[in-house]
């Protein structure tokens, strides 16, 4: 049994639980990562216009039925990032997750953000989400590893998410910030900016339109700690590895 992992920090755990040793064990990063894999994508998809659209924010949403975003939360989310849009002049273009792809799932986006509204200041989109996420002001997730994604593309990402109360979620084994909120993994890697209510987007969402800069440092610093380089992980293989 061999293993490839993403980073040096899981050496320890695969040698323990699979019994490996060092050599067996080869930190690749996360191979979608890689340049040469992201570039290709790039020249498969095409560029996203926004021209008539304008300045805005793209949100990547999640279907409310997964336990730790109750409809109640969600719909305070989307009222929150409507809030944010009005605020910065910003349009909204929203991402749906497969799950959402009947009306059942627009629904609560009509329902808030008006169907007067659609096409207007808010649009649903299809199109490739590293294409969207590029010409975007602020990017915005409920949950999704894509955010690990956005840094190797220079692209900060809001995690919009409040597990406070959720048992799953909020327990002794809990992630937890500095406030000693719970937290998922990705905000507590600091692949993230978190934001728990209005005032945690309101306050990254000002960062990332008027500093991005050291916005991406952080992010970067993190991934660089946590994750190997995925442009190397081809010369790292050995030829008769498998």
């Amino acid at each position: 049994l061999k293993a490839l992992v993403v980073s040096n920090q899981n050496i320890n755990y695969y040698k323990k639980i699979y019994d490996l040793k060092d050599e067996e064990i080869i930190p690749i990063g996360v191979p979608r990562n890689n340049s040469k894999w992201m570039s290709s994508i790039f020249s498969n998809t095409k560029e996203f216009n926004n021209k008539i659209l304008g300045d805005f924010v793209f949100l990547i949403s999640r279907p409310a039925q997964e336990y730790f975003i109750p409809l109640i939360r969600k719909k305070e989310y989307i009222k929150d990032i409507n809030k944010i849009c009005k605020k910065y002049n910003l349009n909204l273009v929203i991402k749906l997750h497969p799950k959402e792809s009947t009306y059942h799932g627009k629904r609560i986006y009509y329902e808030i953000l008006g169907k007067k509204n659609y096409n207007k200041n808010w649009f649903f989109s299809e199109e490739n989400i590293y294409q969207i996420a590029l010409k975007s002001k602020i990017c915005l997730t409920f949950y999704t590893s894509v955010c690990i994604d956005f840094i190797k593309l220079n692209i900060p990402v809001i995690e919009i998410m409040n597990l406070r109360g959720i048992p799953e979620e909020d327990n002794d084994f809990s992630l937890r910030d500095k406030r000693n909120s719970p937290i998922t993994q990705y905000r507590n890697c600091g692949f993230v900016l978190g934001a728990d209510n209005y005032d945690d987007l309101n306050k990254h969402a000002h960062q990332i339109i008027y500093n991005k800069e050291n916005c991406m440092a952080f992010l970067k610093k993190n991934y660089e700690e946590y994750l190997s380089n995925p442009d190397n992980f081809d010369k790292l293989i050995p030829n008769n590895y498998f």
